[in-house]
């Protein structure tokens, strides 16, 4: 991935940095930071869908905006993937959002999730360690 642009912005009422990737399939990827990156960041990935699909789903919009809500009290990153033509296999790795985090100088993280599966495969194989799951739920 690679960066095309960054920009500071106000996003859910708190200052923050907005940096936008780009892929090898010319998909556009978001990171919301907010505070400096630490070597351990608080950080969420989040599959963008459809506005619709979101607003439908009350749970997974509360989980998004509770996550979002943490991370710019505490610090971190916001991570939305563009999953067009992705398959769950690619997303489960997270590979586009690790290639993010390194370009972003995170090491080790606090992930943020709703999801109760623990295990992240080839998360390692990028230099990024998960130190901690905070269940936001």
């Amino acid at each position: 991935v690679k960066r095309s642009s960054e920009e500071k912005i106000e996003f859910l009422g708190k200052s923050s940095k907005k940096s936008v990737f780009r892929d090898h399939l010319n998909r556009e990827h978001v990171a919301i930071i907010y505070g400096d990156v630490k070597d351990t960041t608080n950080v969420r990935v989040h599959k963008s869908i459809k506005d619709i699909n979101l607003l439908l789903n009350y749970k997974r919009y509360k989980n998004l905006i509770d996550s979002i809500e943490y991370i710019s009290n505490e610090g971190g990153i916001v991570i939305f993937i563009d999953d067009k033509s992705l398959d769950n296999v690619y997303m489960k790795e997270y590979g586009v959002g690790a290639q993010i985090l390194k370009f972003l100088g995170v090491n080790k993280m606090r992930l943020i999730t709703h999801a109760l599966k623990r295990e992240f495969v080839g998360i390692g194989g990028f230099g990024l360690e998960i130190v901690d799951v905070i269940n936001i739920d």
